[in-house]
């Protein structure tokens, strides 16, 4: 089984992040799963500002998404 690794802020979920996830689940392949990773705020914040959504909202966003194992 291949495992693919991927992370996001996921602030905002727009189309970009659907196709990167929709693609790495097809690296991953038929047998494989999609792990993904959200960026904590502090970690955000060492780029950016803080996020709009919290770390939770995000995590809770990134469950929902069909791509992800």
């Amino acid at each position: 089984m291949k495992l693919v690794y991927s992370y996001y802020v996921l602030d905002i979920v727009h189309k970009g992040h659907l196709l990167m996830m929709k693609n790495a689940k097809a690296i991953a392949g038929e047998d494989g799963k999609l792990i993904v990773g959200i960026l904590t705020d502090e970690a955000v914040m060492e780029k950016k500002e803080k996020p709009i959504l919290s770390f939770e909202e995000r995590i809770e966003l990134a469950s929902a998404i069909k791509y992800v194992d």
